[in-house]
């Protein structure tokens, strides 16, 4: 069977997306859970081989049995690739399957399911198949990654670092969670604790756990804020007149020229005023911290190169030195863009009349809002997470770069896109 019979040229095709589902929850129960049951079901699927000879990019969201299937194809282009086990069924038959067969070929992987979503499935859903594997497991080779010094023994646990000999860059999520049987350490993701090869791992979803780390953090504090009005009032007002806390140093308008720029020379916000603010005795961002560690290190991950945050919207957060506002859970960093005028003050002389920047500008700096300080105080909190990472990337000889591909340096944290 060669081509699609849908209509469509399958030889000319590059891209495809999948989502097919095509067993019974009975049959997906023993095809994730047994080898021997497994094999079963494959006598009872006809199998066509579908040749798609110029396709590079497969997305794909299956149940096990589909990806058994899809084990049959012809894909001898096969570059990039992202799945998604609709049915959890990473141990399954159909998986490895799959995988035995056109991981030798895939650059690029995505795992479209988090780390945090496996185990999940794994505690609630799945812990009744636990047991079965398990004894399997410990038959043979406890660890299909042969991770001796940092047990990661699952029943996802899969081999893809031999799966996936060739594979170059891996995209996860942010959400990787503490693994109980290595405390002192958390995988990019539970399904790929290391990988020789690997030169990029891409996070996504870094936006999420700025904002959802440090409003977590300061609800614990049981504050809106972390102080109270009065109490940040106090911290505002018993700032010295030489450390007075600034936004951007204040703006400035040429009553000649018209020309508009900021006023230098007003230091900022330090860490430990931040956390005053928020009314944090901690740092909000250890365990984030600790998870960028254990994507550089040497044994697990020894080729790689850069470490890429996907997120525009913690590339603005790390640029601009702003994030959220009063909201114990911190506001949405995009609407940043977009409001907040007043601490962004950002001029387009082909769009604002010269009245209308003498009304938002001023030629002597002003003290912050409240507010203000505490977007102010949120951005610095970031600015330090992001300064730690930089250190530690550059301790590794890896590049930090952010969603464009560019390289974040430590020097441009917190100096924004320019007026």
């Amino acid at each position: 069977m060669s081509g699609l019979s849908v209509g469509v040229n399958g030889s000319a095709l590059t891209s495809l997306e999948l989502e097919l589902y095509g067993t019974s929850s009975a049959a997906l129960t023993s095809t994730s859970t047994s080898t021997s049951t497994s094999t079963a079901l494959e006598s009872q699927v006809q199998v066509y081989t579908l040749t798609l000879p110029a396709l590079t990019t497969l997305k794909a969201t299956l149940d096990n049995a589909t990806f058994f299937i899809l084990s049959s194809w012809d894909l001898p282009l096969l570059r990039n690739l992202s799945v998604i086990a609709a049915d959890f069924g990473y141990a399954g038959r159909g998986f490895k399957a799959f995988f035995e067969v056109h991981g030798g070929k895939v650059r690029q992987l995505e795992l479209g399911h988090s780390s945090g979503e496996v185990e999940e499935w794994w505690i609630v859903g799945g812990e009744h198949h636990h047991h079965q594997q398990q004894q399997q497991h410990d038959a043979h080779q406890p660890n299909g990654n042969h991770d001796h010094d940092h047990d990661t023994t699952t029943p996802f646990a899969i081999p893809l670092n031999t799966y996936c000999p060739n594979l170059l860059e891996f995209i996860c999520s942010a959400d990787a969670e503490w693994n109980w049987r290595s405390p002192d350490w958390i995988a990019p993701h539970v399904l790929m604790p290391r990988h020789e090869g690997l030169e990029m791992i891409g996070v996504r979803g870094l936006e999420r756990r700025l904002e959802g780390d440090l409003g977590e953090a300061v609800g614990r504090r049981g504050g809106d804020v972390g102080v109270s009005a009065a109490a940040l009032s106090a911290i505002v007002e018993g700032l010295d007149d030489d450390d007075e806390y600034t936004l951007d140093g204040g703006v400035v308008m040429d009553e000649t020229s018209g020309a508009v720029s900021k006023r230098r020379g007003k230091k900022k916000m330090d860490l430990r005023t931040a956390l005053r603010v928020r009314g944090l005795r901690e740092d909000p961002y250890f365990m984030l911290l600790q998870q960028f560690g254990s994507l550089l290190r040497r044994e697990a991950f020894p080729g790689l190169m850069k470490v890429r945050d996907m997120s525009p919207e913690s590339d603005f957060v790390r640029r601009e030195g702003k994030m959220g506002g009063l909201d114990g859970a911190v506001r949405s960093v995009a609407a940043l863009q977009t409001t907040d005028s007043s601490s962004r003050p950002r001029v387009s002389p082909a769009s604002r009349s010269t009245s209308s920047v003498m009304a938002t500008t001023s030629k002597a700096p002003r003290k912050m809002t409240r507010e203000e300080m505490v977007v102010e105080a949120n951005g610095t909190i970031a600015r330090a997470f992001w300064e730690r990472v930089v250190e530690r990337c550059e301790a590794r000889g890896v590049v930090l770069e952010d969603w464009k591909g560019g390289e974040v340096k430590k020097d441009e944290l917190g100096v924004g896109f320019g007026v």
